[in-house]
């Protein structure tokens, strides 16, 4: 279908190509855009012949006084799938803009068919914005979302269901290509696989991978992360669980965005900060009275000491070597964190406590 917008973008884009006056018609004959901005919305009774016949016509001065609306140039029918959708003019010298015909119309079949194909899979994707809506709504229903799906022509979701979450900053897109274009790149790349996805805001994409689909999740988990490292300066992203209820869909969802929240990693499974999820139960009030009580003491120096030895799953040789001191310098701060918190970091169980004390 020929819209007003899509005029717009033809007549815009041709004219700045060739530098001459561009109509284009409806299979009215009625203008839908025009260099011309007044003569918008009226009738050309040229255009409509062209229509009627399906040939160009050339309108000459001598034709003006004959056929409303009209200016001499040359008018040519636009055809989509075979089907004449609307009709281009350019106004001219009839000699002078004939050499033109079969550019123009070139250009503006090209220009329709992308924009169209734009439209299309941007429909798509709100869809399926809608879809994934209904996912994480604390209810999900299957049923209405494969009824969804199937006006997609996807393949319907079932168990086994595997959640990802990935995260970027909109700001920091290395390149600014049309969404539609972003649309229409994922859209290929996992046309092959059973799964439903979506942009949950202009940050966050969130994808469930489904059915048979769930045994290639790491192929599609690293194909989609090298595709957004191509658009986004930084990407993070998050894995969830395998799991068979679609009701635990939402929660899964829901924690894996706050995983993302908790560490600087670029990839991570939910696995990793379980226990910083569970901890997000508790109370902040409660939280921030363990916190203050066991770290009242620690300088930052031994707050991030104690960082590092974590991060290196207390091996005191390697946190050593990963903060350029000596040995006998780490086991002095170690020994004065427990002085002064009365927990020993060299000690499994008191290493727990203190790692979630940073936690929180």
């Amino acid at each position: 279908m020929l819209t007003k917008d899509i005029a717009d973008v033809v007549v815009k884009e041709t004219m700045k190509r060739l530098g001459r006056n561009i109509n284009i018609f409806d299979h009215n004959g009625i203008i839908l855009s025009s260099g011309e901005k007044s003569r918008v919305d009226t009738f050309h009774e040229g255009a409509l012949q062209v229509v009627k016949t399906q040939k160009p016509i050339v309108i000459k001065n001598s034709d003006v006084n004959i056929l409303r609306g009209v200016k001499p140039g040359i008018n040519l029918p636009i055809r989509q799938k075979g089907s004449i959708i609307g009709v281009v003019g350019i106004s001219g010298v009839p000699e002078e803009v004939q050499d033109f015909g079969s550019l123009v119309v070139l250009m503006t079949e090209l220009l329709i068919n992308q924009n169209l194909l734009s439209k299309e899979v941007e429909w798509k994707f709100r869809t399926r914005e809608t879809i994934m809506d209904e996912l994480l709504s604390e209810q999900p229903d299957l049923t209405k979302i494969n009824q969804k799906l199937a006006v997609l022509n996807a393949n319907r979701l079932s168990p086994p269901y595997f959640p990802i979450v990935f995260s970027f900053t909109q700001d920091k897109r290395k390149n600014d290509p049309l969404l539609s274009n972003m649309y229409r790149e994922i859209e290929k790349q996992l046309s092959a696989y059973t799964c439903m996805y979506a942009f949950q805001d202009t940050e966050t994409f969130c994808i469930l991978v489904s059915a048979f689909s769930v045994k290639y999740k790491d192929t599609i988990y690293d194909m989609l992360e090298r595709y957004f490292s191509t658009q986004f300066k930084h990407v993070s992203s998050a894995s969830g669980y395998r799991i068979e209820r679609i009701e635990e869909i939402p929660e899964l969802f829901n924690q894996l965005r706050t995983a993302l929240q908790l560490t600087d990693k670029r990839r991570i499974h939910i696995k990793d900060v379980e226990i910083q999820l569970l901890l997000k139960n508790v109370q902040e009030e409660k939280r921030q009275q363990v916190k203050s009580r066991i770290e009242l003491n620690l300088t930052q120096e031994l707050k991030e000491t104690l960082s590092v030895l974590f991060e290196h799953d207390l091996n005191v040789q390697a946190t050593a070597e990963a903060m350029f001191i000596h040995r006998n310098t780490l086991l002095y701060r170690l020994k004065k964190v427990q002085e002064l918190t009365g927990y020993n970091p060299r000690s499994f169980q008191d290493a727990v406590i203190l790692q979630i004390s940073q936690w929180i």
